[in-house]
């Protein structure tokens, strides 16, 4: 196939087609979604488009034409604009398209409003906490607020990694594995809460860390993830009105809480950034190229001890806080700003 006949079309199959073989499968359906969206925007043109025809015009265009269909969030605008970007240049490198044409998405992202705050204060985080010990609570809020503290436990660990987190990634006191999203190399100390949340839903018939995400209780197969989200976050929401909390509780809180009381203790961003696995913030990729794993789980523990087991008594008359990293943590940190 000629290059300048090469379609958005053709070339957003073949993507997705990888993805879904590379068990990228939560990508591959992001980029199903932004294809949709594509091809709604080129009705007739759809299967005819050309790579070679994605002008500054044409996506000043779709973006034009997204904002107007009254439906959407900028967020979402940003969502289809972000995907259809990355492909964009994933051509790029293949030369499929020349890198001397101007970039015709340059200056086009729709500008998105702040994300409302979705961390648990340190007090509706003890509610959850205490919330297994009622007596009578159904088992599915259980495994779901297991789940929940899990993923905080282990520095904000998303739901998918969990989903598919096998025994044969835990290796002595650490927890190895790659972060679906990026592909980043994360290894995660287990700390003494992940260990009895591990031991409880052990199964010694499973391969998985948790294999009760996947129980279909209509025994139609496994549950898949997006399914099995889907449930844990029912579950959550009912759990959070339950316990007052005011904000909708979901999986992704507890990313968000991780990162917030981490934060409260005075850890260092760059930390917070690399615990949490985003490879692509800059302050990771010029910063905290690597980063000591042990830094980052010397910050959990700090922030588990001072806001979450709380097992050190404040001393009278201080009201003390959460110190800043020590004098090890901190020449690491200052050594990275000297590159």
């Amino acid at each position: 196939m000629a290059v300048k006949t090469v379609t958005l079309f053709f070339y957003f199959g073949r993507h997705i087609e990888w993805l879904c073989s590379s068990g990228k499968g939560t990508t591959a359906s992001n980029y199903q979604s932004t294809w949709r969206m594509v091809s709604k925007y080129l009705d007739r043109q759809a299967e005819k488009f050309c790579l070679s025809a994605i002008t500054e015009e044409w996506v000043q265009g779709f973006v034009e034409w997204l904002s107007g269909r009254g439906n959407l969030k900028a967020s979402s605008v940003n969502y289809y604009l972000r995907y259809l970007r990355a492909l964009y240049g994933l051509a790029r490198k293949e030369k499929l398209i020349a890198f001397s044409d101007k970039d015709p998405f340059r200056g086009l992202a729709p500008s998105v409003p702040p994300t409302s705050k979705r961390s648990l204060s340190e007090g509706d985080l003890d509610k959850l906490v205490g919330y297994g010990e009622r007596p009578g609570v159904k088992a599915g809020r259980i495994w779901a607020r297991d789940v929940f503290l899990f993923l905080f436990y282990t520095r904000g660990m998303c739901f998918v990694d969990v989903y598919n987190l096998k025994k044969s990634d835990i290796h002595g006191d650490y927890i190895y594995y790659r972060r679906s999203k990026t592909g980043a190399a994360l290894q995660v100390k287990i700390v003494s809460e992940v260990k009895r949340l591990i031991e409880k839903h052990g199964n010694p018939e499973s391969e998985y860390v948790f294999p009760f995400l996947r129980e279909n209780k209509r025994g139609e197969g496994e549950l898949d993830e997006k399914s099995s989200l889907r449930r844990l976050n029912r579950h959550l929401k009912l759990i959070g009105k339950e316990l007052g909390i005011t904000q909708p509780l979901t999986t992704y809180v507890a990313r968000h809480t991780w990162a917030s009381l981490t934060e409260a203790c005075g850890m260092n961003t760059s930390i917070i950034s690399q615990g949490l696995g985003h490879s692509s913030e800059r302050v990771t990729r010029i910063y905290m190229k690597g980063m000591p794993s042990h830094v980052i789980d010397n910050a959990n523990e700090e922030m588990l001890n001072r806001l979450v087991r709380r097992k050190k008594k404040k001393k009278k008359g201080k009201n003390k806080k959460c110190p800043f990293l020590g004098k090890k943590e901190t020449r690491h940190r200052i050594n990275f700003r000297q590159r």
